[in-house]
């Protein structure tokens, strides 16, 4: 009886563990007054399952292990209001870990007593399993949000065949354990169970190293991008920095223009005709730009708006700034940020056959630098980005630099699409 509701307690806490971990506000999960009845619902299920399995036939226990699996599924699903991957993955991967360490902490416990009882060792195992998950979910919502996005990040870069690699991993292992506590009086049927899993263990490792291959080809190709790429950026500062001295050079040399000519005059007047000619190559050797044709206070900004307004006039597009941005974004986020939205927006705006606008809307609002680009488009849109490239899958690289680049400022980064226009918001913390 004991384990019996021990098994209960574990079983629904696991429950509030996966939904914890689906929801993106846990406090959902104490709202019991209206999910009371689906709670009961899945404790009852579980206590069923608890009370039958063992002595029943293996149909039945098929059947009651689907219904157990299920819950899992369908109940969390109630809270989400949506089927991801994670609602069929996590039930997996946490009900597999869960019985690893129940056959490992009923292993170590058999090395010290023959009197165990399994079922209390087992039951009693899942529930500090489950109590430890959930006060670290409690934890990590307790943190800043920074911390939480940079977790969910993480998860998100993992691989899908390492998740079920590691499901794998966890299966395998749960039955080797298992293996080496299981008392049979039939030789045969021990010895086919050590073939499966054995088989199963040689198969898991050669899975393995084939992953760690191309996991390594895939590192050293993104670490070799990633160079590439940050030379690039480097280069893009150094030109715009570049335009914004010869910019500063052009306003110096217009505010001492006329002292220039009088000093020319003299030099001719007093027959130095040498000297003049000297001063007059002097200063046509100063690199001489047009005026600005944006100041927003953040001089890297203002020069790569400017060359994209350039770049954009040749194509019959308008780049419409306007706004005010913050001077204490690093250099490089500023040039990654808007060099690649401005030229994924000068390249949807180039397929159209009438001329356009770009607008770029920048505020600073109570400690958040704003910024609001809008363009028109033609063409499709694959979760929010446009492209138009043959190339779709290295044109989001661009794109997942820029949000890297916000979530340095612990920002956020919101695209969508309305009656033809394409629109991307930041929110950046400054």
């Amino acid at each position: 009886m004991i384990s019996n509701i021990l098994f209960v307690i574990s079983d629904f806490l696991m429950l509030v563990t996966i939904i914890g971990l689906t929801l993106h506000d846990s406090s959902e999960i104490l709202r019991l007054k209206k999910f009371f009845p689906i709670y009961v619902i899945h404790s009852a299920l579980g206590l069923c399952f608890s009370l039958y399995f063992p002595q029943s036939a293996i149909p039945i226990q098929i059947v009651l292990l689907s219904i157990y699996y299920i819950r899992f599924v369908i109940i969390p699903f109630f809270f989400s209001r949506k089927f991801t991957l994670n609602l069929f993955y996590l039930p997996l991967l946490f009900l597999s870990i869960d019985s690893l360490l129940q056959s490992c902490i009923y292993w170590a416990a058999t090395q010290f007593s023959e009197n165990v009882n399994e079922a209390i060792i087992d039951n009693t195992v899942s529930v500090v399993w489950q109590i430890g998950l959930l006060l670290s979910i409690y934890y990590i919502h307790k943190q800043n949000n920074r911390i939480t996005r940079n977790i969910k990040f993480g998860f998100k870069l993992i691989p899908k065949s390492v998740a079920v690699l590691v499901l794998l991993c966890a299966f395998v292992l749960e039955g080797i354990i298992s293996l080496i506590t299981f008392d049979t009086v039939q030789i045969d049927e021990q010895k086919n169970i050590t073939v499966f899993f054995l088989v199963l263990f040689v198969v898991l490792i050669f899975v393995i190293m084939i992953i760690f291959l191309i996991s390594s080809a895939s590192k050293k190709y993104f670490e070799d991008t990633s160079a590439l790429l940050e030379k690039q950026i480097k280069n893009q500062i150094a030109h715009y920095e570049a335009i914004d001295t010869m910019r500063k050079e052009y306003h110096s040399f217009r505010h001492d223009y006329l002292n220039h000519m009088k000093c020319i005059r003299s030099l001719i007047q007093s027959g130095k005709n040498t000297e003049a000619e000297e001063y007059i190559t002097e200063l046509s050797n100063a690199e001489i730009i047009s005026n600005p044709t944006f100041e927003s206070g953040n001089h890297i900004l203002d020069a790569i708006i400017s060359d994209k307004i350039a770049e954009a006039e040749k194509l019959n597009i308008r780049i419409i700034p306007k706004g005010i941005f913050s001077d204490s974004i690093n250099p490089i986020d500023v040039c990654t940020i808007f060099s690649n939205l401005l030229d994924n927006a000068i390249e949807a705006c180039s397929k159209l056959s009438e001329p356009s606008e770009i607008t770029v809307d920048l505020k600073k609002q109570q400690g958040y630098q704003l910024i609001s680009i809008r363009n028109p488009y033609s063409g499709t849109v694959n979760g929010n980005l446009i492209t138009t490239k043959l190339d779709k899958e290295h044109h989001g690289f661009g794109i997942s630099n820029v949000k890297n680049a916000v979530n340095h400022y612990d920002g956020e980064f919101i695209s969508s699409q309305n009656d033809g226009v394409f629109s991307v918001d930041i929110t950046l913390k400054i």
